[in-house]
């Protein structure tokens, strides 16, 4: 989805177990994302959780990130394999 026209997105990114912070059971803090991309939410289970530091990645979560639109595919290299 496309916000601030079309300067930024929003992205849902479901994880598989071979995405690299389910893999490597990376915690948020450790992704060392860019500046230009945030994680705003993740849904485990069904469930909506507000995103911490000291947060680990699971298989079939649902990462909601929100992105400038320039730099939309750096955010992927972290979350699908």
């Amino acid at each position: 989805m496309d916000l601030a026209q079309g300067r930024m997105r929003l992205i849902e990114v479901t994880l598989a177990a071979n995405a690299p912070a389910v893999a490597n059971h990376l915690t948020l803090d450790e992704l060392h994302l860019p500046d230009s991309v945030r994680v705003v939410a993740v849904v485990r289970s069904g469930q909506p959780l507000v995103p911490s530091a000291p947060m680990h990645f699971l298989e079939h979560d649902h990462v909601i990130l929100i992105t400038r639109a320039d730099a939309a595919q750096e955010c992927a290299s972290a979350f699908v394999a």
